[in-house]
């Protein structure tokens, strides 16, 4: 039922437009003032306002400039209902954004034509917004799921198709899952010699042969330009493995014809196999190509199982390391840096993104690569991730004192810290405490953390922004980026992640990734922040297509409190 929400402050005015608009079947919502009828706004999200001008305390202008203002009431269908219809009181109110405007006393056929009219073009806004949003959904997904050039699933949706595979395999008695990596051989001589144009017809000739021998139940990727992978159903045994590597290389022993010539590209498979205890793509792929790599030496043509090496971190090394790790606040090893963030419309610093570092007496500085997992492993995370909040949000207090009160600091929650229980009552009373407004936090989630329960995080997340904090989708485009997944996050921010930024002037692929993440940010009223911009030529095309913050190296490294205030004090905008 269509709802709409009557603002005005006389009583029988307010009753005779309910009984009039329920007689022809809406659901109609009162407020007697400016305050309550914005407060219902808010709760309730009407389909259209009714709202009268004159009113004590808050008159009509002021209560559709709050909405409008709002980005969840912003594009409700307003009318203006008074007995002021001069030509400056509707000017004034269509300047606010007003959709229509009916002056008092009205016959009813008016009131009700003026309301169906404004719903019918709403719905045709939505329709439209709705259509728009479908497209940039679509084509951003098979930008980010699809290889360009050869059609074929890329990493990304290579994950989900891991995790589909490995639910199937709970359920079955084989032992072995096995991933093939695979890299065309003497491509590049190919491709130089030939063209760039050859180059490409190779590489979707030989992912047509590769899909064509693809057994039941099993993927195929395209991770590089001349690398695939191959994510088999269970096997028996490793020889029926080496079977199927086999019937690859017999394949790829006939030739390609390219530019009526015969072109001969064979093909290197290194072979890894998942177990039961161990189901981390990114190490199955690591010893797969390891083992691809091992070929490449014997000069290809050949497949080779995965043989084990030495891990980055010894299992004493990873011991000792957690040991430190608990000390390191206590010993003040640890330390927040801050990378600044700034406006492409002005210029301006407007915030920071706190980032942790660790400064070890020994071993120097230790990557976060090499301690955050440690820490994510036990409960330590928990601890330093709060200890990080608390020196953040006192750290901006500082600087707001000091004269700069729009600064915003945005600060990375874990997965682990965001399935806290007391998650929301630690950071509102370390806000609270520091007396900070809540509205210059941040808080940034990876997309694949919060996908992982997706009701949990909803409302958790939602009991934040009822806080005024606001909540950051970060390194977006790297997981699921599905907008029927995004529109369910109460979010304020995009963060494009900079695995897209990097060379983007240069990659076809990546520019139009952006642009779409960047668009379809704008359409559902979000903030886009680009990450790691390096080069001159990756901030003009992010300024030419509407990004609205960037943070990376061509601004600012992450740099200590009191360097950032030294930027700060430069900074003449602020």
């Amino acid at each position: 039922m269509t709802k709409i929400l009557v603002i005005e402050d006389e009583e029988p005015i307010r009753d005779l437009i309910e009984d009039l608009l329920t007689l022809e079947g809406f659901e109609i919502r009162q407020a007697a003032d400016g305050e309550r009828g914005i407060e219902l706004a808010k709760i309730e999200f009407p389909d259209l306002i009714i709202c009268d001008i004159l009113m004590p305390n808050m008159d009509g202008y002021e209560v559709l400039s709050q909405l409008r203002s709002h980005p969840k009431t912003q594009n409700i269908p307003f009318i203006f209902l008074t007995a002021k219809g001069t030509r400056e009181n509707q000017r004034r109110g269509m300047n606010l954004g007003a959709d229509d405007y009916i002056t008092k006393p009205f016959h009813e056929t008016e009131l009700l034509d003026a309301i169906r009219t404004r719903l019918r073009k709403h719905a045709a806004l939505v329709e439209s917004y709705q259509t728009r949003l479908a497209s940039a959904e679509e084509r951003l997904n098979e930008l980010l799921y699809y290889d360009r050039l050869t059609k074929l699933p890329n990493q990304f949706l290579l994950r989900e198709s891991f995790a589909k595979i490995l639910r199937e395999w709970d359920g079955e008695q084989k032992p072995f899952l096995p991933m093939l990596y695979l890299s065309l051989d003497r491509f590049q001589v190919i491709s130089e010699n030939l063209g760039f144009h050859w180059g490409n017809i190779l590489l979707k000739l030989a992912a047509q042969k590769l899909h064509s021998v693809l057994p039941p139940q099993s993927v195929i990727s395209c991770l590089n330009t001349n690398e695939f992978c191959i994510i088999l159903s269970p096997f028996d045994s490793r020889d029926e493995i080496a079977n199927f590597a086999r019937t690859i290389l017999d394949l790829f022993s006939d030739p390609f014809y390219l530019d009526n010539q015969e072109v001969f590209s064979t093909v290197s498979i290194g072979i890894a196999c998942c177990t039961r205890d161990d189901r981390d793509l990114g190490q199955l792929l690591h010893d797969a190509k390891m083992a691809m790599h091992q070929v490449r030496k014997c000069r290809g043509n050949k497949y080779s199982f995965y043989r084990g090496q030495s891990p980055a971190l010894t299992n004493r090394e990873i011991v000792t390391l957690e040991a430190d790790l608990h000390h390191a606040i206590e010993r003040r090893e640890l330390a927040v840096y801050y990378q600044p963030q700034f406006s492409l419309k002005t210029g301006q610093i407007l915030g920071a993104e706190a980032l942790l570092r660790w400064f070890h007496p020994t071993r120097g500085l230790i990557s976060p690569a090499k301690f955050i997992p440690i820490a994510e492993e036990t409960d330590l995370i928990e601890t330093i991730g709060e200890w990080v909040f608390r020196t953040a949000v006192s750290q901006v207090k500082m600087w707001h004192d000091r004269g700069f009160e729009e600064f915003k600091i945005a600060v990375n929650l874990s997965p682990r810290q965001f399935n806290q229980a007391d998650l929301e009552e630690t950071i509102v009373q370390t806000i609270q405490t520091v007396g900070i407004a809540p509205d210059k936090i941040e808080l940034e989630l990876t997309e694949n953390s919060l996908i992982e329960n997706i009701g949990f995080s909803v409302q958790k997340l939602e009991r934040l922004k009822s806080r005024g904090v606001q909540i950051a989708i970060d390194d977006f485009g790297t997981g699921y980026s599905s907008l029927s997944y995004l529109q369910q996050f109460p979010a304020d921010v995009l963060k494009i992640d900079r695995s897209f930024i990097n060379k983007i002037h240069q990659n076809i692929r990546n520019a139009t990734i952006t642009k779409s993440v960047i668009e379809m940010a704008h359409l559902l009223n979000l903030t886009a922040i680009a990450e790691g911009v390096e080069t001159e030529a990756e901030l003009e095309f992010l300024q030419r297509h509407g990004c609205d913050i960037v943070q990376g190296y061509i601004f600012s490294p992450p740099v200590s409190a009191a360097q950032l205030e030294a930027l700060l004090k430069g900074d003449r905008r602020q």
